[in-house]
């Protein structure tokens, strides 16, 4: 399974993976994963490069400047509150096209 085919199943049932809908889980969820797939790989995989570019665009998004650290979790916490979880569904399937 790759990184895509994973948050379409977690978009459809995100119970299945995570015990909340909550930023912080999915976030810590998917670092999990990336780093898994990459020590299996023994590379920086595909899936790590489409996280990274997501993130970045995210970042551009709500005014993050490169270079800034600050995570995405953060970011979309602080602007969105309780829609966090939703909002990061709706702009990873948003940028995720492209």
């Amino acid at each position: 399974m790759n990184l895509s085919e994973l948050m379409i199943r977690i978009r459809e049932n995100p119970s299945q993976f995570l015990q909340d809908d909550c930023i912080f889980q999915l976030r810590a969820f998917l670092r999990g994963f990336i780093f898994a797939k990459n020590t299996s790989a023994n590379l920086t995989t595909k899936d790590h490069q489409l996280l990274d570019s997501i993130d970045s665009k995210i970042k551009s998004l709500y005014g993050i400047k490169e270079g800034e650290i600050i995570s995405i979790e953060e970011i979309l916490d602080d602007n969105e509150k309780e829609n966090a979880f939703s909002k990061y569904l709706e702009q990873w399937f948003r940028y995720a096209q492209h």
